[in-house]
């Protein structure tokens, strides 16, 4: 029997807000004038709004990736409520060794 498993790496791109160059963007901002922009009706203005806003931050704001974190994966079958009870049985050994310095402390 040939089983060919693939595994997948969740990836999603996402702008990195922290580390963004507001300064030029509030200078760009004040570069523009506002009473030419917005003088036509609201819904052209919005757009023109919306339109230098998201052209400002897709040239001032990085884009990062980010992979699957370092926490607990789950299998696809398991549920997240099953997955805190194994959570919860993990802790419950440490403290039930007789080891552990909470359980010395309390004989």
């Amino acid at each position: 029997m040939h089983y060919e498993h693939v595994v997948s790496t969740n990836v999603r791109i996402v702008r990195d807000y922290y580390g963004g160059n507001y300064e030029r963007i509030k200078a760009e901002l004040q570069k523009i004038d506002w009473d030419h922009e917005f003088a036509s009706d609201l819904d052209t203005s919005w757009n023109k709004f919306k339109h230098i806003l998201l052209d400002l931050e897709s040239k001032y704001v990085p884009i990062k990736k980010l992979k699957n974190s370092g926490r607990m994966k789950k299998p696809i079958w398991m549920s997240h409520k099953a997955l805190n009870c194994v959570r919860k049985n993990r802790v419950f050994r440490k403290y039930k060794g007789k080891d552990h310095p909470a359980v010395k402390k309390c004989q």
